[in-house]
């Protein structure tokens, strides 16, 4: 949640902003918001679109792909499993630190939009209905650029194995 944390707190001071002026206009409590900070909680999907909002940046730029992957059923679990045909028989070589790490260099070269579409499934579970709604997208195009990002991410960790 460090990651998350960061960038929530740097946004907020950049953008001149109370603790309480934030949670004003997320209708959400200082103490909530504080905790954000200190990363002992993850703000939700709609907290998270807020504050994009407010700070006049993408939700990709807010939250840290690595913060979904604190616990033994973590998103990272969720996206090992799809793409788990490029794991062979061996796995992806290393830890899990190593692979959220190979992760963030993926997502760093991909666009805003697939940012926003691979996060939404993936560290907030959102449904391609839900994603396509909030993108103003049709599900089907979310489906193809999923696919096509899971293609992507399958190359690039094999690369990363080399």
């Amino acid at each position: 949640m460090k990651g998350t944390a960061e960038k929530i707190s740097n946004l907020r001071t950049r953008q001149g902003l109370t603790q309480q002026e934030l949670a004003d206009r997320l209708n959400v409590s200082r103490s909530l918001v504080a905790m954000w900070e200190a990363g002992t909680r993850t703000p939700d999907y709609f907290c998270i679109d807020g504050m994009a909002r407010v700070f006049g940046v993408n939700k990709s730029e807010i939250v840290d792909p690595a913060d979904g992957a604190s616990d033994s059923s973590s998103e990272l679990d969720r996206i090992t499993n799809e793409i788990s045909d490029i794991e062979d028989s061996e796995g992806f070589p290393g830890s899990k630190e190593e692979l959220l790490a190979a992760m963030r260099s993926f997502l760093s070269k991909q666009s805003t939009k697939d940012n926003e579409i691979f996060m939404a499934r993936y560290l907030f579970k959102r449904s391609y209905k839900e994603i396509a709604c909030d993108l103003k997208m049709g599900q089907k195009a979310v489906s193809v650029r999923l696919t096509r990002l899971r293609k992507k991410l399958r190359r690039f960790l094999k690369e990363e194995r080399k």
